[in-house]
């Protein structure tokens, strides 16, 4: 049995129409599910261009957003990636509560204008309207430049509001806004971006980011959208999964406990680990990582296991880390992302702070001061980018200024970075953060040199090596590059845990759809456990769940939806299907796994085992692949790749001929 009918937008921005179409068919049980069969067989835009109108941006929420559960109210993006070149997808957190007021499980967007515009979508009182407005691009770029004391997407979220609000603050009807800067309108690497809204006001630093895969550029350059607002009050809730007396007897059988003292105790990490005396994945990361933290470009492999160890006591334990506990742990800086949740995983001062964007654009591009990482990651987060992206490409270009490959001069700077760990400390911070802000902002705007690197680190590695490779350089740009591959063209700045699973040959790279523990793993062990754990986190990503709340949810959530909805779902096999069908879509896009490109990339991995094999030297399967990498690196880098590519196959369930 189908889960209970469905309701699909369809909004054609080239025609600025739209219909309604019901969706009931079994094999949809999520968003991921919807997106992968509308672009294999309604738009198949693996005829296209990524950034062509045929790209259709689908979003919604998944069958447990009727609920009062929290955590299920993630909105899910899914479209062909500009920069990974795949079936992609992102989520943005709480901005599917909202949505729910639609009454409308899906939304495609489909068609382009050439006019950037912005879409209206209400439905007050159970009556459904979209609406149309252009804005000329040059007024665009007034506003991303500065309007009511704010800039960028920023700026033109408080502009939507000032002009196209009323509808709903009038009404006292919440809304949110999907908006996009000016880095999706140049770069393959754009973010969506949505603020929480209160009382018709931004919250000042509670934003949302669709961060990964340049979704944001598909919206912006596949279909002339620039933002979207939307709202209502015609939400349907399910009278089970609504039902607080249904909902905690289920967790009582499953669990012994209440919901919220599940949820409280599964999410402790997200909220407050006392463990750490911190929380949130900045306060937890930093707190847990040590000589595992990544600086400089991830060059802090090359380090003894003392060098990194006083780097991470001195620069992360005793200022850095100090810092956030200081500012957002102790006087309780807590909020959620827009649904009601009690985990209120955001820590903010001055700004929302995650692990993520304040390591790529911190101690990784040598900040390892929070006012200067703030300074960078502010920057960032207004230009709209994609902020693991951009921050992999910031300290790239500033590691090969400090090797003389290039000159600040390139890029109309007057001084190079300061990446010499013995050198770094607070005022070497904000040097490089002035550093590293400049050159956002070159990028974002495609300004001089900053627009080799709107496509993304291949196409600009092959643009530096014909512009600047000097024959005194035996390397090439690319191997100073930290970038995981796919097809020819696919790529994506991994996420900031120095593991392999993060470079491993999945359909999709650059999330956390793989198996990232700091524990050594045969390569085929690896790869069928990433694979494995693909097929779990799309639970959360299908079904619009937080994956903050996976500690119960992938445990429960079959029985939840099965009991529920009177559906018979078998959660691991369909998600392995799914997972089937978004190779088999990229498959049709002529995509194959492609072995890495970077000296970094190998010895990352090779690096990696070395100081595993450091803490347990009578392991010989370590030692064995150490011995290869110390002989031939290239060769034990292939050998690993393609056994890690057996058990992906083998995870999934799938036969594919296994070629470098």
């Amino acid at each position: 049995m189908p889960l209970p009918e469905r309701r699909a937008l369809f909004i054609d921005v080239a025609e600025k129409s739209w219909k309604l179409e019901k969706v009931k068919d079994e094999r949809i049980l999520g968003v991921v599910d919807f997106a992968v069969e509308m672009h294999l067989n309604r738009y198949e835009s693996w005829r296209y261009d990524a950034l062509s109108p045929k790209n259709a941006l689908i979003f919604g929420v998944g069958p447990l957003a009727a609920s009062n559960i929290p955590g299920t109210h993630r909105l899910i993006f899914a479209a062909r990636s500009p920069i990974w070149k795949g079936f992609f997808t992102s989520t943005m957190g709480g901005a599917g509560y909202v949505f729910c007021g639609l009454n409308v499980n899906f939304c495609c967007i489909e068609g382009e204008r050439h006019t950037p515009t912005i879409i209206r979508i209400s439905n007050i009182n159970e009556k459904l309207k979209v609406e149309f407005f252009e804005i000329e691009r040059d007024h665009l770029f007034a506003i991303y430049g500065g309007y009511k004391n704010k800039r960028g997407l920023y700026a033109l979220q408080q502009y939507i509001i000032d002009n196209y609000g009323d509808v709903f603050t009038k009404n006292k009807i919440p809304f949110r806004i999907l908006a996009v800067g000016p880095a999706a309108l140049n770069t393959t690497y754009g973010a969506i971006c949505s603020t929480v809204i209160q009382d018709g006001k931004m919250r000042e630093g509670i934003n949302e980011f669709a961060g990964r895969g340049g979704l944001g550029s598909v919206m912006a350059q596949a279909h002339g959208v620039v933002a979207i607002i939307y709202g209502g009050n015609s939400c349907h809730k399910h009278e089970k999964l609504s039902d607080p007396k249904f909902v905690d007897e289920f967790f009582k059988r499953e669990f012994g406990k209440k919901m919220m003292e599940v949820i409280m105790e599964k999410g402790k990490k997200y909220y407050y680990n006392p463990d750490v005396k911190s929380g949130g994945t900045y306060g937890v990361n930093f707190s847990t990582l040590g000589t595992w933290t990544l600086f400089l470009n991830w060059s802090s492999i090359y380090w003894t296991e003392k060098k990194r160890k006083e780097a991470y006591e001195k620069l992360i334990k005793g200022h850095y880390l100090k810092q956030f506990n200081e500012e957002c742990i102790k006087p309780r800086k807590f909020m959620n992302c827009g649904e009601p949740c009690p985990l209120v995983c955001k820590k903010y001062s001055t700004h929302k702070r995650d692990y993520e964007p304040y390591e790529a654009n911190g101690p990784n591009a040598g900040i390892v001061d929070m006012k200067a990482a703030d300074m960078v990651v502010e920057k960032v987060d207004e230009l709209g980018f994609d902020a693991i992206q951009v921050g992999t490409i910031v300290s790239w270009i500033m590691e090969l200024m400090h090797r003389n490959m290039l000159k600040p001069e390139d890029f109309g700077l007057s001084k190079k970075p300061i990446f010499d760990i013995d050198k770094l400390d607070v005022k070497a911070s904000h040097h490089n953060a002035e550093i590293a802000a400049k050159l956002v902002e070159m990028i974002a705007y495609g300004e001089e040199l900053g627009k080799l690197f709107c496509e993304g680190i291949k196409q600009a590695a092959e643009d530096l090596e014909s512009m600047f490779h000097h024959p005194k350089h035996e390397a090439e740009f690319k191997d100073f590059a930290v970038y995981a591959v796919y097809g020819d063209d696919g790529e994506i700045g991994p996420c900031q845990y120095w593991v392999p699973a993060f470079f491993i040959p999945l359909p999709i790279q650059g999330k956390f759809l793989t198996y990232y523990h700091l524990e050594w793993l045969d390569p085929y062990e690896l790869g069928k456990k990433s694979a494995e754990r693909t097929i779990k986190e799309l639970y959360s990503t299908n079904n619009g769940l937080c994956r903050f709340h996976r500690g119960w949810s992938e445990k429960t959530i079959e029985k939840l939806v099965n009991e529920a909805f009177g559906t018979n779902y078998n959660f691991y096999e369909h998600h392995r299907r799914l997972a089937e069908r978004i190779l088999f879509y990229d498959e049709r896009c002529e995509l194959k796994p492609a072995f890495w490109e970077s000296e970094r990339v190998i010895d990352i991995v090779w690096k990696f085992i070395e100081k595993l094999a450091k803490s347990d030297p009578k392991n010989k399967e370590l030692k064995k692949w150490l011995d290869m990498f110390k002989h031939d690196k290239w060769f034990a880098a292939k050998h690993y790749w393609l056994k890690t590519l057996e058990g992906i196959h083998d995870g999934i369930g799938v036969e594919r001929e296994l070629k470098v």
